[in-house]
């Protein structure tokens, strides 16, 4: 089996192989299921790192929900119903609303980054192997040397 060189993409090995003269079909089909099981090899590990990277922005956002229902609370109570209650407009609530909408802004940026992250990883678990091979030609340093 030929050996690639830093500028071999994994996936034009394997059509490579597919496409090269054997002398029998023994051959052939043995370098073709070589080629085949070592570039899915590292597919089956890019993907088990984007599920993984899926999951931990699962538990990460559980985080930022719970944020936000802090801050829609905490304004409410604390600002929002003693107004409605009578409450005097004074400092104090003008400074406690600051805090919350401060609060409240710093966790919709958070929500509009997992938005573009969940977008981005929806993308690469919805085709691996497209999603790897792009990343090979964007960053042919983290190509397989395939053997």
């Amino acid at each position: 089996m030929a050996q690639n060189t830093p500028q071999a993409n994994p996936h034009q090995l394997r059509v490579a192989a597919r496409q090269n003269a054997y002398p029998n079909q023994a051959t052939e089909t043995a370098v073709v299921s070589a080629v085949d099981e070592a570039v899915w090899a590292h597919v089956r590990q890019y993907e088990r790192m984007t599920v993984e990277q899926s999951r931990r922005m699962i538990a990460e956002r559980k985080a930022d929900e719970a944020n936000a229902v802090d801050a829609i609370t905490a304004l409410r109570t604390e600002v929002v119903r003693p107004l409605k209650d009578g409450a005097t407009p004074n400092a104090d609530f003008a400074k406690q609303f600051q805090q919350h909408r401060l609060q409240a802004e710093s966790v919709k940026a958070s929500l509009r980054r997992a938005q573009a992250d969940a977008e981005s990883l929806i993308e690469r678990n919805s085709d691996v192997y497209g999603s790897l091979v792009k990343v090979w030609e964007k960053y042919p340093m983290l190509r397989p040397v395939i053997r």
